[in-house]
């Protein structure tokens, strides 16, 4: 007999046999994230139920959701969106010059006149997708670059 024939008792020959015939382990079960926050902010469930109907830890769903749950921080940003943007818009706006707008280059500038164009269109409550005011604005400022161009060179 070798050692290793030795070592082998029948116990050990009977646990490798279960292994063998034993079925593979369950795949782990994953939060349905979607179906966690509908149950979360719709019906109100705690992180406890939610867990128990989707066989999971309460500690998985909260976890799997926690940054998907709007806070209150968020919601007031929701509400005062537009007013925040403006706000920022002016303060980005004062600083912008004359100096600025020089030393930027021409696409920049022609790229930045057609989005103030487009906007102030829509605050006028006017489309901006009006494609011959889009042409005749390109064609204006395709010939005030070329001037500008001459004048620089």
């Amino acid at each position: 007999m070798t050692e290793n024939q030795l070592s082998q008792s029948p116990q050990d020959e009977q646990t490798a046999a279960e292994t063998i015939q034993s079925p593979p382990p369950k795949p782990l079960n994953r939060v349905n994230k979607t179906a966690a926050v509908r149950l979360k902010t719709e019906q109100g469930l705690t992180y406890r139920q939610i867990a128990k109907l989707q066989g999971v830890t309460p500690a998985a769903i909260y976890q799997g959701i926690k940054n998907l749950i709007p806070d209150e921080e968020t919601e007031t940003f929701k509400t005062n969106r537009s007013d925040i943007f403006a706000r920022l818009q002016k303060d980005i706006l004062k600083t912008v010059n004359n100096e600025c707008i020089t030393e930027a280059g021409l696409g920049e500038r022609s790229n930045a006149a057609l989005k103030l164009h487009a906007a102030e269109r829509l605050e006028r409550g006017l489309t901006s997708a009006n494609i011959g005011v889009a042409v005749g604005l390109s064609s204006e400022l395709q010939a005030a670059l070329d001037k500008l161009v001459l004048r620089i060179a």
